[in-house]
């Protein structure tokens, strides 16, 4: 996370959320990030440092990017599926018997 505004996951109460990195803070006792996720604020220091800031925040910008890479991955991924797919199909032809067709 060492970019700011970096789209991050990051544990938060036992569960991964997906953020935006909006600042970095470093200080030499205490290294922080600020992330937006879910229309909430969280100061994350690591896994077992990190706590909700302020609930009920709207930022539309940072919503969208969130939602933008959202969609992204899932286009990549449906991608990777039908890549799989499609390479399943062409060896199931490539050994069929052609006899079958004649």
């Amino acid at each position: 996370m060492e970019d700011l505004h970096d789209i991050v996951e990051f544990p938060f109460e036992g569960e991964k959320l997906l953020g935006m990195v909006i600042k970095h803070y470093t200080h030499p006792l205490n290294d922080f990030y600020l992330i937006y996720s879910d229309n909430a604020l969280y100061e994350y220091s690591s896994k077992e440092d990190n706590s909700l800031l302020a609930d009920n925040v709207y930022m539309p910008v940072y919503d969208r990017a969130i939602t933008d890479y959202k969609l992204k991955r899932q286009h990549i991924e449906d991608m990777m599926h039908f890549n799989k797919e499609y390479t399943a199909l062409k060896d199931a032809a490539r050994d069929m018997d052609e006899s079958i067709f004649l």
